[in-house]
């Protein structure tokens, strides 16, 4: 991947990882990247990198003795250590033999979920490479929760073309994503393998009342048919899912709590398809 692609997002964050990709693909300095998994880390370290050679290491569960014969091998080019919080004591001795004695046309960037003191605390790095590593460059990637604004970024990004409504941009932006933009992928994949005449239908789990209904009148008022059937559906199923929820799955007492009775709670759950499975 080139430095010219750019990072995804129009947040201050976007802007300032930007230009750090401009200064460090420049200057080649070592680069101690920070980040949530999913946040960006290695898409940040491949732009820095850009057409130059990169030797991709992930260090959990790495085989040792790869991993060394690797290193020795390495005369020019990037090393992109990924995964710093999985490193064995052995793989980090390696990884600090090599930072000593590699070539001087050689930049390692270095990706970690957790901060070097972090990792310090939780006695999962040696004082040696914590010293070589603290001389490094380091990128904070935000995670995705702190700047919703490149949500809508992302969306537009991952989408290819399929038109989003705004409702559906609106609960993407609310959800808490605890994998960052590789979890929005995932779900925007999942929208677009679903998508007909050119539109996608979010996830059911990301799916609320309030949702579909705005969604609903918006139809009605631009004079388009609304899949009535479809989103009351969703609507209800919803409804019983989180109540059966409520009351640990016992369809007697979720039926009076909605004012049914449990044949016709029954039925609906037979006929939204919804899991019975603990239900009792």
């Amino acid at each position: 991947m080139g430095s010219e692609v750019h990072i995804v997002g129009k947040s201050k964050h976007a802007e300032k990882l930007r230009k750090s990709v401009l200064q460090l693909a420049a200057n080649r300095k070592d680069v101690l990247i920070v980040g949530e998994a999913g946040a960006g880390k290695s898409t940040f370290a491949s732009c820095v990198a850009g057409h130059e050679r990169t030797f991709q290491c992930f260090l959990a569960g790495i085989d040792e003795l790869a991993f060394e014969k690797l290193l020795s091998q390495v005369t020019r080019g990037t090393v992109l250590i990924e995964e710093l919080e999985h490193a064995s004591f052995r793989a980090q001795e390696l990884v600090a033999r090599f930072l000593v004695g590699r070539p001087k046309e050689v930049r390692v960037m270095v990706t970690t979920r957790c901060s070097l003191e972090g990792l310090i605390q939780q006695l999962k790095l040696t004082d040696g490479l914590f010293t070589l590593l603290s001389l490094f460059d380091e990128v904070q990637i935000l995670p995705l929760r702190e700047r919703p604004e490149d949500i809508p970024v992302f969306v537009k990004h991952f989408s290819g073309g399929l038109v989003v409504d705004i409702n559906a941009l609106e609960t993407l932006v609310k959800v808490p994503w605890k994998e960052n933009v590789r979890q929005l992928k995932s779900v925007i994949d999942r929208c677009i393998s679903s998508a007909l005449d050119g539109k996608f239908d979010l996830p059911e789990e990301l799916i609320d009342e309030r949702t579909e209904v705005a969604k609903m009148v918006g139809e009605l008022m631009e004079s388009q048919k609304p899949i009535l059937d479809k989103s009351l559906d969703l609507i209800e199923g919803t409804i019983i899912s989180r109540t059966l929820e409520r009351f640990g799955f016992n369809e007697s007492k979720a039926a009076q709590f909605l004012g049914m009775t449990e044949h016709v709670f029954g039925q609906k759950v037979k006929r939204l398809a919804l899991s019975r499975a603990t239900a009792r």
